[in-house]
């Protein structure tokens, strides 16, 4: 049985990625401040929490085949736990896997890391990935026996996702009322994936622990995009709503605004994984999720 850390586990994709995990009879540890909570989705039967205060005590005792990153803080309030989200937690785990002299360090990034900070909101993310990543690789050149993959993840959305993210906040405002919805024009171009995909991501990851390189960067998504105008009429057939509310052009676009990102997948195809879930089938899976949250 493979032990596996986790953080940010009460989050929205690591949810998912922890019921992935248990399904493959992975001992999960998820680390934790004070709350104890999980999203609706997961299926928590053999979770065990790891309280951050005791984080230390934890990494002296427990040894772990694997730490999947996936904790972040965007700084996009000036947050001052952004580097120690980014930076300094991951740096610590990674120094633990290095004592023991093996394991598996997964890290999780986002399509604007890998744009180059070209989205000037996100800049302070942008750099602090940037800086663990180097650090990481400084570190490692000086170990061995570990392995470091970084997942860079592109518009990611389906079920049990945050409601102030852009496709869950629209899904509820197009369910609620026939009130106008006011947007950009829509024209940015994005590659979305459906949350499901990206967990089993990760497990390809571990499965391919042999064939991985000492220090190897995953694009995960399904390798096409489309308008974010298109997605977004596509919504609001799911929901049954009237496309006439949709007031595109209404808005300014955001400065700075990427206006396209898609997957280069072919570097984890090789370990046999694909988004398998065609978009019309992710978009009713969300808008149903979204349907049961407001009716309960």
């Amino acid at each position: 049985m493979k032990a596996v850390l986790i953080t940010g586990g009460s989050g929205f994709i690591g949810g998912h990625v922890i019921n992935a995990l248990e399904n493959r009879g992975c001992r999960l540890f998820l680390l934790c401040n004070l709350r104890k909570t999980l999203t609706p989705c997961v299926r928590p039967v053999g979770v065990e929490w790891v309280e951050s205060q005791a984080l230390d005590d934890f990494l002296m005792k427990q040894e772990l085949d694997c730490v999947i990153h996936l904790a972040t803080q965007y700084g996009r309030t000036g947050d001052q736990s952004l580097d120690h989200c980014n930076v300094d937690l991951p740096l610590k785990l990674l120094h633990s896997l290095g004592r023991q002299g093996h394991g598996l360090f997964v890290n999780t990034d986002s399509f604007f890391s890998r744009q180059g900070a070209s989205s000037k909101y996100l800049s302070a993310y942008v750099q602090s990935k940037q800086r663990f990543v180097e650090v990481a690789k400084e570190f490692l050149s000086q170990t061995s026996g570990l392995k470091f993959a970084t997942l860079r993840l592109e518009h990611v959305f389906g079920p049990c996702d945050s409601a102030d993210k852009f496709i869950p906040g629209l899904i509820s405002k197009l369910l609620a009322d026939d009130k106008p919805i006011f947007l950009s024009n829509g024209r940015q171009k994005r590659d979305f994936i459906y949350v499901e995909d990206v967990a089993r991501s990760y497990l390809a990851i571990m499965d391919n622990f042999d064939r991985l390189a000492r220090i190897q960067d995953f694009d995960v998504g399904t390798g096409s995009m489309i308008e974010l105008r298109r997605m977004i009429v596509e919504i609001a057939g799911a929901c049954d709503a009237d496309p006439n509310r949709l007031k595109f052009g209404e808005l300014e676009m955001r400065t700075g605004e990427l206006m396209e990102s898609v997957a280069d997948t072919s570097a984890i195809s090789e370990f046999g994984w694909t988004a398998s879930t065609s978009r019309a089938s992710a978009v009713e899976a969300t808008v149903r999720s979204v349907r049961m949250t407001t009716t309960t």
